[in-house]
């Protein structure tokens, strides 16, 4: 984890808060020792923990340069260890050895605004995350170890709030942990309101970027491309579904934002399916839009985005029946044709209604019995019927 691996206050071989005396000290002893070619390990380096530090000249020159105001003081420093009182000392002692859960006993003794720091930097080099945040939260948004940190890293004078070092935190921590975690951390606690809006406006801005980056990708496609743009809505349905489904949980179908998005996602999609259908001679172009339509129609939220999604669809079922009863209704007409002029019999009547019956009963199973074309049809084959039987009566 860089904050912590490549910290500034951890690559001058110091703990957070310590003097600039002690700090140039360290410094000087450094660059002596590199000059020569020789490398400079500090007790501080929590070598038994972590990788050991690359020092160079330029590193630690680096690293002092990033501590130079207060600001950045009290970022890194809510990142590396700090030595706040006796038992600090006492732990970190431990710690430099590798007596990691004698050093822990002493810090869950007391909380102060370093035992809590503390726990919190070994938790993350753990990698138990969520304990770690718990801890940090715990002492930026209790009053009282908020403004002793703050002393004890940036001195008497300096004045931060709440709020700014929440984002101070929460901007580094969105750079090594999962920005999720940070959320349902602070959501747990109504103290961490101020981290929670914060986290949650971020990941409302990483979703959002997200989901128009792969419309960007999609809209770039020509309108004429018929199988480009329906592979490019196959890949928005897919490049874009975590995030849709992340933002949903996070604001819900009730938010404006949300919809806005969502519904413009669903057009594209929607789009890409009629553009390839316009496009398309294969004989699946229909089952393929409306896989897009369907999902389009299930990821819209706005009445106009659905019923656009909705008048679409419908023309793809109509087409989709119209196609499927082809085989169908040319047969029906081929009999039809062959027994209207033919001449009547009793025999005759029974034959054509014998035949255009499964044809018939297909076209309900597809189109439903109340469809005008099973309608139409039946009553083309029952009149012809009738005609047929008159005249055989006719006859007699």
């Amino acid at each position: 984890m860089e904050p912590i691996t490549h910290n500034p206050y951890r690559i001058l071989g110091v703990y957070g808060g310590a003097g600039i005396t002690t700090i140039t000290g360290n410094l000087s002893r450094m660059r002596a020792y590199l000059n020569v070619g020789k490398n400079c390990d500090m007790p501080t380096d929590a070598a038994k923990l972590l990788p050991a530090v690359p020092r160079t000249l330029a590193f630690i020159e680096e690293a002092f340069a990033k501590i130079n105001l207060p600001v950045d003081k009290v970022r890194h420093a809510l990142f590396w260890f700090a030595d706040g009182s006796p038992l600090d000392v006492a732990a970190l002692e431990n710690l430099q050895v590798g007596n990691v859960e004698k050093a822990l006993d002493i810090w869950e003794k007391r909380d102060t605004f370093s035992t809590l720091l503390n726990r919190a930097i070994v938790a993350f080099i753990s990698k138990r995350h969520k304990i770690a945040i718990q801890y940090q939260l715990t002492l930026i948004h209790t009053t009282e170890y908020r403004q002793k940190f703050l002393t004890h890293i940036a001195g008497e004078g300096y004045r931060i709030t709440e709020k700014e070092l929440s984002q101070l935190l929460v901007d580094t921590l969105w750079t090594c942990v999962r920005p999720e975690d940070i959320l349902s951390v602070s959501k747990e606690t109504p103290d961490y309101q101020v981290t929670y809006e914060y986290i949650r406006e971020k990941l409302c801005r990483k979703y959002v970027d997200e989901i128009e980056h792969a419309l960007a990708k999609s809209i770039a496609v020509k309108r004429t491309q018929g199988k480009q743009r329906y592979q490019a809505g196959v890949t928005l349905m897919h490049d874009t579904r975590t995030s849709l489904n992340a933002l949903h949980k996070l604001l819900g179908k009730s938010d404006v934002k949300y919809q806005m998005i969502a519904d413009k996602l669903a057009i594209e999609i929607l789009q890409c399916g009629i553009d390839y259908y316009n496009d398309s001679s294969d004989t699946d172009s229909i089952d393929k839009s409306l896989v897009l339509q369907k999902y389009a129609m299930r990821t819209a939220v706005g009445k106009q985005t659905k019923d656009r999604c909705q008048y679409n669809g419908d023309i793809l079922l109509k087409n989709k029946m119209a196609k499927e009863v082809e085989q169908e209704i040319q047969f029906i007409d081929d009999q039809i044709e062959a027994y209207k002029d033919k001449s009547a019999s009793m025999t005759s009547v029974g034959q054509f209604v014998k035949i255009c019956h499964p044809y018939l009963q297909r076209l309900e199973e597809i189109a439903g019995s109340g469809h005008t074309i099973v309608i139409d049809y039946s009553g083309a084959v029952a009149n012809i019927a009738i005609r047929m039987i008159i005249d055989a009566i006719n006859k007699m």
